[in-house]
């Protein structure tokens, strides 16, 4: 059902350090499985909200926000890469997770397919072939994203995170097929319902066939931004997340590179630091390099 809570009532419950408190009960009505108004009442559903004055004070930081991190395993996804690239037989694993601000912080735009990129023309191209490979890539991503296809036997474990280093803990430092002293790179997309999913990438056929963007948005022909990221651990005494704009697919102009900064800080912090590059940037190569990323 849908619910009300007047915004004046809030801004009453305000006190006069900016603290608030309020609490509403909601009647929940239905009839015969439907939500009805002026029906009897099916039950009762207290509604609490709070918020306090967000302070840049080190002291006092403004909590960050906890999120519901999706690790989806494709036992199928999985033979598919053995089977391309050799190697142990592993599940592939793929990553969701919600990020807040979303719109905000990019303005509500969005990086079309890109149609100087050969790749992204045989997907969203015109014509019969170009349909047949856009329904094959979303089966593909019902494979490795969607647990409740019984078919895909896949399982998924649910990780609750708040902030950045909690989120990189949750995710592996190497799989079975990464090389050992290589460093595990990832391929991500953030999507237009504020979704961001994201795989490990290798430059090995398989794998990377089963990470590129336009599979891990559906074949969408729109995002929010894409591109790679990998954990930097050999520079600077400290680990920080390298997130970049490479994707071929989609093209990510660098101009919303701080974009993505803003939207990351806010929803992990800073006590990791991120350091956001643009695909062409010499930095880049050379911190893929100290890495040994794979």
């Amino acid at each position: 059902g849908t619910a009300t809570i007047d915004a004046k009532d809030i801004l009453e419950a305000t006190d006069d350090t900016e603290n608030l408190y309020y609490s509403k009960s909601l009647e929940l009505l239905y009839t015969a499985g439907l939500v009805r108004k002026r029906e009897r009442v099916g039950g009762l559903l207290e509604v609490s909200l709070w918020w306090e004055r967000r302070t840049n004070s080190q002291d006092d930081p403004f909590p960050l926000p906890r999120h519901r991190l999706v690790e989806n395993k494709s036992h199928g996804g999985g033979l598919m890469r053995q089977l391309v690239d050799g190697g142990k037989i592993d599940s592939l694993r793929t990553w969701q997770i919600n990020l807040w601000g979303v719109r905000e912080f990019f303005g509500g735009r969005y990086c079309g397919w890109n149609r100087d990129y050969h790749a992204a023309q045989q997907i969203y191209g015109d014509g019969t072939s170009c349909a047949v490979i856009r329904r094959g890539i979303q089966a593909q991503h019902r494979m490795l994203y969607d647990h409740e296809e019984n078919y895909a036997k896949i399982t998924a474990t649910i990780h609750h995170v708040q902030g950045l280093k909690q989120l990189l803990d949750a995710l592996p430092d190497r799989d079975k097929n990464t090389s050992e002293g290589k460093a595990t790179r990832f391929t991500y997309v953030i999507c237009k319902h504020s979704v961001m999913n994201f795989s490990v990438t290798a430059a090995m056929t398989g794998r990377d066939f089963l990470s590129k963007h336009a599979l891990h948005a559906n074949a969408a022909e729109d995002v929010v931004y894409s591109g790679e990221f990998f954990v930097d651990q050999k520079s600077g005494g400290t680990r920080r997340l390298v997130i970049d704009n490479n994707s071929g697919t989609f093209g990510p102009p660098k101009e919303y590179l701080p974009c993505l900064r803003s939207l990351l800080e806010f929803n992990f912090g800073t006590e990791v630091p991120i350091l956001v590059l643009d695909r062409s940037d010499p930095l880049l190569k050379e911190l893929c390099q100290a890495n040994h990323v794979e």
